[in-house]
């Protein structure tokens, strides 16, 4: 599914002032409160206050389609993934020794007791 451009940049939730994964009320209410604060019609409105308020209301209008919010979540999960097996390995590199590797999955297992970690994708292991 693809994102809105302007979004690709944010964290929709945080953009809502909520913690990931959050319900569809908790997204509602959280909008309706930013939409009062930083609505353009206020007398006092900044610009920068407008922007806030174009990109809560973004967020708003794809979070709040439970299709697209599950989808995005499934993003999130797989970039927290990611991040995690990207730390282990650079634990790993680093020749520090892992707290516990019963807590990592088998095919991390794998790839780190063969050496495959070395050549997947020839990217940087740090972020």
């Amino acid at each position: 599914m693809k994102y809105p451009l302007v979004l690709q940049a944010y964290n929709l939730y945080h953009l809502l002032g909520l913690e990931n994964y959050a319900s569809g009320e908790q997204i509602k209410k959280s909008y309706w409160q930013l939409a009062r604060k930083y609505h353009p019609d206020r007398a006092e409105s900044t610009e920068k206050e407008k922007q806030r308020f174009i990109l809560s209301t973004a967020a708003y209008n794809f979070l709040r389609d439970n299709k697209k919010r599950h989808s995005y979540e499934q993003l999130l999960k797989r970039k927290q993934e990611k991040k995690y097996v990207l730390r282990v390995l650079n634990l790993f590199a680093s020749g520090r020794k892992l707290i516990s590797v019963s807590i990592l999955p088998a095919w991390l297992l794998i790839m780190i007791s063969t050496g495959l970690w070395m050549n997947a994708g020839g990217t940087s292991l740090n972020f």
